[in-house]
């Protein structure tokens, strides 16, 4: 089966994104661990927790930037399927149109046989005519023909 056009282009996308998320995910558990310990630490010792706030912030930051990332990659998949549909709606169109010119032309080609039809039944009453017209003369002059054998008999 062929693949569509430009499966690969996408689905090095794919494998790029995913492994962003997947590093993504390293370094945020990373930083938990650290803010983990940094609050444990500074608890102990007594110290105000400016750091874990920072720590936090920057967990939410990077949680933030994962969520973005997602966000573009279904945005990306939208404007493709955007284009796709675009695409799909303009053959669409140029089939309708090509429909409704073979309807033209079969209309067209329709009235030009009914027209040859409507000439052809009328030299046929015509041929019909001249036929019925024939065999009349042909009567008539049978009928002279007998009147003249019967004059020269008499």
């Amino acid at each position: 089966m062929k693949e569509p056009r430009g499966w690969a282009i996408n689905h090095h996308k794919d494998a790029i994104n995913r492994r962003l998320y997947e590093r993504l995910i390293i370094v945020e558990t990373a930083i938990h661990r650290v803010s983990c310990l940094n609050r444990t630490v500074l608890r102990c010792l007594g110290w105000a927790t400016p750091t874990h706030l920072l720590f936090r912030g920057t967990r939410l930051l990077f949680r933030g930037t994962r969520l973005l990332f997602r966000g573009m990659r279904l945005l990306f998949r939208g404007m493709r399927l955007l284009f796709r549909g675009t695409r799909l709606l303009f053959r669409g169109t140029r089939l309708l149109f090509r429909g409704m010119r073979l309807l033209f032309r079969g209309t067209r080609l329709l009235f030009r046989g009914t027209r040859l039809l409507f000439r052809g039944t009328r030299l046929l009453f015509r041929g019909t005519h001249l036929l019925f017209r024939g065999m009349h003369l042909l009567f008539r002059g049978t009928h002279l023909l007998f009147r003249g054998m019967h004059l020269l008999i008499l």
